[in-house]
């Protein structure tokens, strides 16, 4: 009892308790903490994301499908509008340079005046052997093309001058077909008459008179679409027409001149690498 009373008073004396110390929180526990909430804010930030983007995702429907294959058809147009365009420049930059050469190449020509080693057969009794080459003349048109305006054609031509006035008739019809088909190649200007029996109207024969000038002639057409030039050669080697395209890169100077070179009768390269060539002697 007395122990207990001792006890007591020491406790009074000592005064109240003093509450127990907290325990302190370091700074690498607080970092720990910090970045484990930031994780887990960006965690829910991406699933709720891709929450809204199921939610949000449709399926294709027929309105969608057509305009992909719109998409894909104005894609594959543009690019065939940029080849077209491509194809145009080339085809009129080869045209320009047949123009500027055909019209020098005429007006020197016309001066020269050449006597080709060739002959025309218009008949058995009517064979022009080296005639002169005569009259040049040269002529370039136009047309518009996709709004724009380009080189349609461009020609030269002359004439293998005889100057033989020609009087002739025919009592068979292959024959006169033959002389017709002649004329009509030679691009000579005839007339034509048909002499007949005043008592039954049966054909006796047909009588042509002519002048017996031969026409040679090159046409070149621009095939702008192709980023070609197609060639028709009339008269050059007889009387015979000549086709041929060459792409337009391969229209140079110096396929002009092997032209040239056939037209004033020398040895020429100028079909070589030629397309689609085709020949049409008149028999």
């Amino acid at each position: 009892m007395q122990d207990r009373s001792r006890s007591d008073a020491l406790h009074a004396a000592q005064g109240p308790a003093l509450p127990a110390p907290r325990a302190r929180h370091t700074g690498s526990a607080r970092r720990v903490t910090a970045s484990n909430l930031h994780a887990a804010a960006r965690n829910r930030c991406d699933i709720l994301h891709d929450a809204i983007k199921v939610a949000t995702r449709q399926p294709m429907g027929f309105l969608d499908d057509l305009k992909k294959q719109a998409g894909s058809l104005q894609a594959q147009q543009s690019g065939g509008d940029q080849a077209l365009l491509r194809s145009t420049q080339l085809v009129e930059a080869a045209a320009r340079t047949v123009q500027r050469y055909f019209m020098e190449l005429a007006a020197q020509l016309d001066v020269i005046r050449p006597a080709p080693q060739r002959s025309y057969a218009l008949d058995k009794k009517v064979v022009l052997d080296r005639p002169p080459l005569v009259d040049f003349r040269f002529d370039a048109r136009r047309k518009i093309l996709r709004e724009q305006e380009v080189i349609d054609h461009v020609v030269m031509f002359c004439k293998a001058h005889s100057g033989q006035e020609v009087r002739l008739s025919k009592d068979f019809v292959n024959e006169m077909e033959l002389i017709e088909g002649r004329l009509e190649q030679a691009a000579i200007p005839h007339e034509r008459e048909a002499v007949r029996n005043p008592d039954n109207g049966r054909l006796i024969e047909v009588r042509y008179e002519f002048v017996a000038d031969v026409q040679l002639s090159t046409l070149v057409t621009c095939c702008h679409d192709r980023g070609t030039l197609h060639f028709k050669l009339r008269n050059l080697d007889g009387l015979e027409t000549v086709e041929c395209e060459f792409p337009a890169h391969a229209v140079t100077q110096g396929k002009l001149d092997e032209l040239a070179r056939w037209w004033v009768g020398e040895p020429h390269r100028f079909l070589d690498g030629a397309a689609a060539l085709k020949r049409n002697a008149v028999r």
